[in-house]
């Protein structure tokens, strides 16, 4: 018996031993990770994949958290008190407040939402694409362009005070340095799409008319030409023999 315990403690033993070796070798069982794929985190950071989403909510992000100037929050807030029954934002106020001029001059105007006839829209008068935004983003002290082509000059007009009416209406005074040293009064007035306005220059008097964007300007004289009756809208208290 003393003969084979040797053996058997010795293949015990080794056995053991290599029990042992598996258990402590981690390549025996475990698997080999992948290696992470770190290209759509690159792509997420540097944006640079145009479908993205991280780049559009980033994009959306700067938006949301642009400072807007404290000048564009007063006048909006301004605009809104004065129409309450609007919605005016900082966005399209500060872009109105960056336009030059109240119109443009073009023939491609939508001619159907004038209540005019035919052939007196084609009597001479300028069709204008009017900007009623950048009239209502005007305050006193403002200074804007407005271009006469039958004047063959684009004036610029002050704004000297605003005036809200009780008839859901607002009108604009103001006034034209002419240089003869004459001081020459303007006037708009707006209310819920129509836009009128009688404007005194050193060439003439102008009226305005513009059913939301859409409008025209005629001097005074051309449009008591034919008959000795007028079909402009004139402001309050600036109609011709008004005395004002």
């Amino acid at each position: 018996m003393k003969k084979n315990a040797i053996p058997v403690c010795l293949a015990i033993a080794v056995i053991g031993g290599i029990w042992s070796s598996l258990e402590l070798d981690p390549s025996a069982d475990t698997p080999t990770p992948k290696p992470r794929d770190t290209s759509a985190s690159t792509r997420a950071t540097d944006g640079s994949t145009p479908e993205d989403p991280g780049k559009d909510r980033k994009a959306a992000s700067d938006t949301e958290t642009r400072a807007v100037p404290g000048r564009v929050l007063e006048r909006t807030r301004a605009m809104n008190a004065r129409r309450p029954d609007r919605n005016f934002t900082a966005e399209e106020v500060e872009r109105a407040m960056e336009r030059r001029d109240m119109w443009s001059s073009t023939e491609e105007v939508a001619t159907d939402r004038i209540p005019l006839e035919e052939e007196d829209l084609h009597d001479g008068r300028q069709l204008i694409q009017f900007s009623p935004l950048k009239l209502e983003s005007l305050q006193a002290g403002d200074r804007v362009a407005i271009d006469i082509t039958e004047a063959n000059t684009s004036y610029e007009v002050t704004i000297d005070r605003i005036e809200k009416h009780d008839y859901d209406s607002v009108s604009w005074y103001g006034h034209i340095d002419g240089n003869d040293g004459q001081r020459y009064q303007v006037s708009f007035t707006r209310g819920e799409s129509l836009t009128v306005g009688g404007i005194d220059t050193p060439d003439g008097n102008f009226q305005l008319q513009a059913h939301g964007d859409a409008g025209w300007i005629a001097s005074s004289g051309s449009l008591f030409e034919t008959s000795g009756e007028t079909d402009a809208v004139y402001p309050p208290g600036t109609a011709p023999g008004s005395g004002q």
